[in-house]
């Protein structure tokens, strides 16, 4: 393996959008529109922060990446889109980036790399998704039959969609379904539930754990510094449907399964974004960054063992650092289902005093291309000076990525 290159790489700014719940507060917001919120928010740290950099640097022709996963209908290119839209120049190079539940971290990771190899010195990069508006699509065997016999016109040409034609949700089919056993990641969860001995009343204390630490969060301004208001929304909407005398009585979403809808992560619309510096651009301008991307890691496995995924990425991560658990301060593992920090509490001996510890997507929802990045926005807010962090996601398909920061 070629040695590792020494510069070091820093989170300047980061903040995200509240998470709305599915049909909720954004329900009018494309993932366009919340992606450019998270982006012109990053902007205006900046230009709070730092007038000589704001003045001297011209960081709107920085290269953009965004997450993105259900971008079917956007248009091209949804994080040129949401770059223009927040102010970003024509010239400014952007890429959306699609990896399922980690888009947003694999968009931060491309950042990283790009400076750490000394290609760039500045980017912005994060994610963005409306759930709310993914749409459904047809799919058929397309023939073109002339005018006059058709049911659909598209220019001068009539297509006949034929008799088997039939809608698929986008969401389900691009987002929440394996695509290799075509099943719902849900099933997968329950199975690996099983296999590590946890319970429904394990899951259900961690929900109502997860809810009652957002809470806790929101009421002491815990999320102040990372939160970027949209209009006149300022709150994660799914803590508001809290009810822990109620996630007792919930039914299963799989028959014969232990998960339900308290402990699996709320669908949901949301964005987040950072900006992302070599040492250079942080020395030359003296700005006092958030964290140090310290290192990050991206593992495979088999795709009917996601959940279990962030806690081998965790381990390998660890290792390639020559780090124990008692070095990291916070972990923030993102919580497709509450089975997923369930499994790493169990398998690695993390003490659940150090995951996350403002709640996570059981209680705040997912937006999955932008979870990624939400994540590593809480850690790094959270963290105390000098403190190691671990932020990790479970990803369809059986991957999973994980990133270490150290608090500045």
């Amino acid at each position: 393996m070629f040695g590792r290159i020494k510069r070091k790489v820093f989170i300047v700014f980061a903040c995200r959008t509240p998470i709305g719940n599915f049909g909720g507060m954004f329900k009018y917001d494309s993932a366009v529109d919340l992606g450019a919120t998270a982006l012109h928010g990053v902007m205006r740290r900046v230009d709070a922060n730092n007038e000589y950099f704001l003045g001297s640097y011209d960081f709107m022709r920085c290269n953009v990446f965004m997450g993105n996963v259900l971008s079917a209908g956007l248009g091209q290119n949804p994080a040129r889109q949401a770059a223009h839209k927040a102010g970003f120049s024509w010239e400014s190079p952007c890429v959306t980036i699609n990896k399922v539940c980690g888009s947003g971290m694999q968009a931060i990771i491309c950042a990283y790399d790009a400076i750490k190899s000394g290609r760039i010195d500045l980017a912005f990069a994060g994610g963005m998704e409306s759930m709310t508006n993914s749409p459904y699509f047809i799919r058929r065997q397309l023939e073109v039959t002339g005018k006059g016999n058709s049911k659909l016109m598209v220019g001068d040409m009539a297509i006949d969609f034929g008799k088997d034609a039939f809608c698929v949700d986008s969401m389900m089919r691009d987002g929440l379904s394996d695509a290799y056993g075509h099943r719902k990641m849900v099933e997968i969860a329950d199975e690996c539930a099983k296999r590590f001995g946890i319970s429904r009343g394990d899951q259900d204390e961690y929900a109502k754990l997860s809810n009652e630490r957002a809470i806790h969060a929101f009421q002491n301004r815990m999320f102040e510094n990372e939160i970027v208001p949209v209009e006149n929304f300022f709150k994660d909407e799914g803590m508001n449907k809290f009810n822990p005398e109620k996630i007792l009585t919930l039914n299963p979403i799989c028959d014969g399964g232990s998960i339900t809808a308290a402990s699996a992560s709320k669908i949901s619309d949301g964005a987040a974004a950072l900006m992302i510096a070599s040492e250079e651009i942080v020395e030359r301008f003296g700005i006092t960054p958030i964290a140090e991307i310290v290192d990050t890691l991206e593992y495979g496995g088999l795709p009917e063992e996601f959940p279990i995924a962030p806690s081998r990425a965790i381990g390998r991560l660890l290792e390639q650092n020559k780090l124990i658990l008692k070095n990291i301060g916070l972990f923030e593992i993102n919580e497709a289902f509450a089975v997923v920090p369930l499994i790493a509490i169990k398998t690695s001996e993390i003490p659940i005093e150090k995951i996350n510890i403002h709640g996570g997507a059981v209680a705040l929802g997912h937006p999955i291309g932008a979870s990624g990045a939400r994540i590593v926005v809480t850690l790094v807010h959270a963290l105390s000076s000098k403190e190691l962090g671990i932020a990790s996601v479970c990803i369809g398909g059986g991957e999973a990525l994980a990133m270490l920061v150290r608090k500045v």
